[in-house]
């Protein structure tokens, strides 16, 4: 222990000299009694009752004796009884003792451990006392065993704090729903994790969000880890070392790591038909639970299927329907088949029938636009899709035009694209006119660009024409394409490509993908046009071909889909990038995720790191 019981008794008497010393100057009225000096030593534990260690415990509460007054922190946070019990154990402040009363009945034959954390500190200056296990046993033996690892985010890769990593020696794929495991660990702020005193037999191991404290699996609600194989402690606790101080973050990182958990939210959502608002009078959407609904009939009454388009989000969990004929009726009904989750969670067909309506304000709305309309002689209205040039994907994208209603006629024509010289001289330039494959209400008029120079585009009258009957006026957008030194380029130069994968850059806290590529073949992928600053590569084995990472899936124990982060010459996740600087990355594939720690030591018990890619 750090601080003897010693200290605070030479602390003590130093206090109290102290306090003679001032009292013997009294005759000085100007100044007052300055205290003395700050305590900074955390309180000492005197005896526990029973003594730690004990077997054949019998009884319904574990004591805890202080040398002076303790402030409880974030007990539910902090303290974690192991195996754990349906009813928390009450934990309460005596004086100076600490008290943890059971409140359900303890198993037989058990070793148990209570982890303070942090939550012991001294009542005054909030001075934490060292990381403190309190291990006993309802049985003769002590069990000595141990798992040590790291819980992280499978999908940022980050550690994650406060979660549950639970063993289970029933070895149904079931408990894990149904059963309080054998043993409970929390994991601290930095992922970290150290299961003591458990029997040296076969487990499974998984971790737990566990938002509701309830010990079991929620699925939807919760992310969850879980490993491939079972788990067999092969070190005692014993060959763990003790860090008495939470802020030594040397020892901290130098701690033995056995197992590497990666944690995700597997999508068990059900499917079924969520909404279905009409947005305008020519415009409604079905709005689905799940991914790729399997829809077998829909019918809109009045309305056959030449009059009408639908356009689908990425992954047709919402489907927008635009009325291009040219009547639509006042109000909108259709019938629908569609398979949709049972109580049993199967997909089974269903029937329904849906009819639509504005809401209350585009219906007043409307009214009132229709009242302005017969009561004043308004001008008539244009349409005015949004053009825009992006300096950082304008080069290779083109000008982007966006239309707020659906576009029924797009004559080409009409359109005109202008290189403007220094002496304002325009020369007439080819250009394509490309759909963007994501959204009908987007297109980009694409040339053959040339660095720092103006260009024109000229949209003349009636050029676009849209479901309403709305029509444009004359469009002039000038803009200049941007100075490439301004701006940073990375090309990756990918080799050994015997899998797909995705490819993306992000912003320096993980949190925004600025581009993302599809990888499925050797080559070279260029990011271009890249502000200077601070970014992070992350590559994803898109094992099943369908452009998204996947998280994991219980059902199948299918592990979630592996990401790594690409590390630089300064071993550093971060890629900096200078002001009109071009760089290339070689990049061997096969390599990257090889191997792959989701189930594997990743740093020997002696605490020596392994690579980590």
């Amino acid at each position: 222990m750090r601080n003897s019981i010693f200290e605070k008794i030479a602390y003590g008497l130093a206090a109290a000299v102290f306090s003679l010393f001032l009292c013997s100057r009294c005759a000085n009225t100007q100044a007052g009694p300055s205290g003395g000096p700050k305590d900074t030593i955390p309180p000492v534990l005197l005896k526990t009752t029973p003594k730690t260690n004990a077997t054949y415990f019998s009884g319904k509460k574990v004591e805890l004796a202080f040398n002076e007054y303790i402030a409880l922190k974030e007990i539910s946070k902090n303290v974690v009884m192991s195996p754990p019990s349906l009813r928390k154990p009450l934990v309460q402040r005596r004086g100076k003792n600490i008290q943890v009363v059971f409140q359900d009945t303890l198993w037989q034959n058990k070793t148990y451990t209570i982890d303070f954390g942090n939550a012991l500190a001294d009542n005054n200056e909030g001075n934490l006392y060292p990381p403190y296990k309190f291990v006993f046993s309802t049985g003769g033996t002590i069990d000595s065993m141990a798992f040590t690892g790291v819980v992280r985010d499978a999908y940022t890769l980050d550690p994650v704090e406060n979660t549950a990593v639970m063993l289970y020696e029933n070895l149904s794929d079931s408990a894990v729903y149904k059963e309080l495991p054998i043993a409970i660990a929390r994991t601290d702020s930095w992922g970290y994790f150290s299961l003591q005193n458990v029997a040296p037999r076969a487990y499974h191991m998984y971790a737990l969000e566990d938002k509701n404290s309830n010990y079991r699996y929620d699925p939807g609600n919760e992310k969850i880890a879980f490993l491939d194989t079972l788990v067999i402690p092969e070190h005692t606790v014993s060959m763990l070392p003790v860090i008495t101080d939470s802020k030594d973050t040397a020892a901290l990182e130098a701690r033995p790591v056995e197992r590497l958990l990666l944690i995700s939210a597997e999508n068990v959502r059900k499917q079924f038909l969520v909404e279905y608002p009409q947005l305008e009078k020519r415009k409604f959407q079905l709005v689905f639970n799940q991914h790729y609904p399997v829809i077998t009939c829909f019918q809109i009454e009045g309305i056959n299927e030449p009059d009408y388009t639908i356009e689908y989000s990425r992954f047709r969990d919402t489907l927008t329907y635009w009325l291009t004929g040219a009547t639509v009726p006042d109000t909108l009904r259709a019938t629908i088949e569609y398979l949709k989750t049972d109580s049993l969670n199967n997909l089974s067909p269903i029937d329904a029938n849906l009819q639509f309506s504005l809401k209350k304000e585009d219906q007043a709305q409307q009214e009132k636009d229709k009242k302005n309309k017969n009561d004043t002689v308004t001008e008539i209205p244009k349409l005015q899709p949004k053009i825009n040039f992006s300096e950082q994907l304008g080069m290779r994208r083109g000008i982007s035009v966006a239309f707020n209603a659906l576009p029924v006629k797009i004559d080409t024509a009409k359109i005109n694209l202008f290189k403007i010289d220094e002496k304002n001289n325009r020369t007439k330039e080819a250009f394509r006119w490309l759909s963007d494959t994501a959204s009908r209400l987007r297109f980009y008029v694409q040339a053959k660009w040339v660095t720092i120079t103006e260009y024109e585009l000229e949209v003349l009258p009636d050029a676009f024409s849209d479901i309403y009957g709305l029509v444009n006026d004359t469009i002039v957008n000038k803009f200049t394409t941007p100075n490439p030194d301004k701006f940073c380029h990375i090309t990756f130069d990918l080799s050994n490509v015997s899998s797909h994968y995705i490819l993306q850059l992000l912003n320096e806290k993980k949190d925004r993908v600025l581009r993302e590529t599809l990888i499925d073949k050797a080559g070279k992928v260029l990011f271009d046009y890249l502000p200077s600053g601070d970014y992070v590569v992350r590559f994803i084995e898109d094992a099943n071909q369908n452009g998204v990472w996947d998280a994991c899936k219980m059902e199948t124990k299918t592990q979630p889909e592996k990401v790594t982060l690409m590390r630089f010459s300064d071993a550093s996740e971060i890629l900096h990038l200078r002001e009109n600087s071009e760089v290339e990355q070689s990049v061997d594939m096969g390599k990257l995720f090889t191997p792959f720690p989701a189930t594997q030591e990743t740093i020997a018990l002696d605490g020596n790191t392994g690579d980590e890619k």
